[in-house]
């Protein structure tokens, strides 16, 4: 796979997982000359995998987690119901779950750390690699960095 083919490849063997095989672990293309930022844009294109009127987040999206119940954030008119803050039809001050379901490894496309680990994808792009959340039983990391051929999932965001 190259950058003239991995894109073709994948369009027509979308159930096919690609890894890297060299520096920059890359699906795409192994030279980081020729690296495609467009296909993690902020903005929604015909490769962003989530459906309309959604879009893969970018990676400050999860800056307002928090590992307590306070502070929480609250953006627009609050309201108050219940053991909930609302503004705007969002609900705040609540508890999300994201599962551990680990990763596909970027130099063999095998499942790793199921059970132990969770992630997901941001659309935000940093030199050759991309941020993610991840996360275990003791800690957050927001703005991780990673390798473009890793298998994290995606938790879509409306647009």
């Amino acid at each position: 796979m190259n950058e003239n083919t991995s894109l073709p490849y994948t369009l027509k063997n979308p159930l096919v997982y690609i890894y890297g095989v060299s520096t920059p672990w890359d699906w795409y293309s192994n030279s980081p000359i020729f690296q495609d930022n467009q296909l993690w844009d902020s903005k929604k294109t015909h490769y962003d995998p989530c459906p309309q009127g959604w879009i893969v987040p970018q990676t400050g999206t999860w800056n307002d987690f928090s590992p307590t119940i306070t502070p929480y954030y609250i953006q627009g008119n609050q309201t108050y119901e219940g053991n909930f803050h609302m503004s705007n039809g969002i609900r705040y001050h609540t508890m999300v779950w994201y599962p551990a379901g680990g990763r596909r490894q970027n130099d063999s496309g095998q499942l790793g750390y199921n059970g132990n680990y969770g992630y997901c994808w941001s659309s935000t792009v940093k030199d050759v690699n991309i941020l993610y959340l991840g996360f275990n039983y003791e800690a957050i990391g927001f703005s991780r960095e990673n390798t473009r051929a890793h298998g994290f999932p995606v938790r879509c965001v409306q647009e």
